[in-house]
């Protein structure tokens, strides 16, 4: 999945992006970034000099940006910037390009100049940054240390947006971004939050998440604190075998330990559903009872799945087994297996 963000210079697009990507669920590029290399780059160097001449040369064989500034911007020759950004695009296309298939995350590109890019007609979601020109105008000049006359020049060869392309545009005004970063992360990923005490974590947890990987984007697995309930197994170990496990299985999964409700945990983390699973018509009694207040409550709706062959093993049988010092292989996962026999 490929994300696009943008908007003009200071509209907050980086800022943004990195929100976005606050737990690490994305490969951001910053295309600013990515051009700043390639001006670095020796071989692009020489190739920019042959074709615009040795007075953009500084004296450490580095390209004058400065004079750049001035030759692409200073006289409003929309000609020399088409006829730059036909240069260098390619170069960029090509970073990004790496990028993109190297990489096995959901992708959010950072680039002032999308819509009018390869790029912009792959975006499976689009975002647009709007922010006034007054805002823009002091962040660019703090950023860049540039004067106004200067900024002038650059902003009056920005793109003008179609607001109609975009999935969602949003209006910057910093104390917004938070909110509106929680919307969009609804709206581009998939995510379902799997709570329980996993005390241990079984086989059935683990059937029960491999079924779920399926439907879902990731997964937020929650080990509940709860104050009011002796756990026999300790909360982070527990964590860090689950987290092994999952990672062994291939499944995209988060997993977490949280206090207080999992309603307000699976917001936290942008869930739409919460993920329980479900051994025979009991459970499922008790389980909808819930899932049915939790929906009016908060509009999270709950999915049911069924762990099959291995929806008898629950935590309590595994601890009756260690009590009773019997073999526990094939109830629980190779890392969460190591870890209780350490411990017992």
């Amino acid at each position: 999945m490929i994300i696009g963000v943008t908007g003009k210079s200071g509209s907050g697009k980086t800022y943004f992006s990195d929100l976005l990507n606050k737990n690490d669920d994305f490969t951001v590029i910053h295309v600013d970034e990515i051009v700043h290399q390639i001006l670095d780059n020796p071989y692009f160097i020489m190739t920019f000099i042959g074709k615009y001449g040795k007075q953009f040369m500084a004296k450490d064989y580095t390209i004058n940006r400065e004079e750049l500034g001035r030759f692409l911007f200073e006289y409003a020759n929309r000609i020399r910037v088409t006829e730059y950004n036909e240069f260098i695009y390619p170069w960029i296309e090509k970073e990004i390009d790496k990028v993109i298939f190297s990489t096995k995350k959901p992708v959010i590109i950072d680039w002032m100049h999308l819509p009018e890019t390869k790029y912009f007609s792959k975006c499976e979601y689009k975002v647009l940054l709007k922010s006034s020109d007054k805002a823009r105008r002091e962040r660019v000049k703090k950023r860049d240390s540039i004067k106004d006359d200067y900024f002038n020049m650059r902003d009056f060869f920005s793109l003008e947006y179609d607001e109609n392309e975009f999935d969602e545009v949003i209006i910057n005004n910093r104390k917004s971004l938070n909110s509106c970063v929680d919307s969009t992360l609804r709206n581009v990923q998939n995510i379902g939050f799997y709570a329980g005490s996993f005390d241990p974590f079984t086989n059935g947890h683990l059937e029960v998440l491999k079924k779920a990987s399926k439907l879902f984007d990731k997964i937020v697995v929650g080990i509940g604190k709860n104050p009011n309930k002796v756990r026999h197994y300790n909360e982070e170990e527990m964590r860090k075998a689950i987290h092994y496990t999952l990672q062994r299985e291939g499944i995209c999964a988060e997993v977490i330990i949280y206090k207080g409700l999992t309603l307000e945990a699976a917001k936290k983390h942008h869930s739409i559903y919460l993920i329980r699973g479900l051994r025979n018509e009991i459970d499922y009694k008790y389980e909808e009872e819930i899932a049915t207040y939790n929906e009016e409550h908060s509009g999270i709706d709950t999915i049911y799945l069924r762990a099959g062959k291995v929806g008898n093993i629950s935590s309590t049988l595994v601890r009756e087994r260690l009590e009773a010092k019997e073999d526990i292989k094939g109830l629980v996962p190779e890392s969460v297996y190591q870890y209780l026999i350490k411990k017992n």
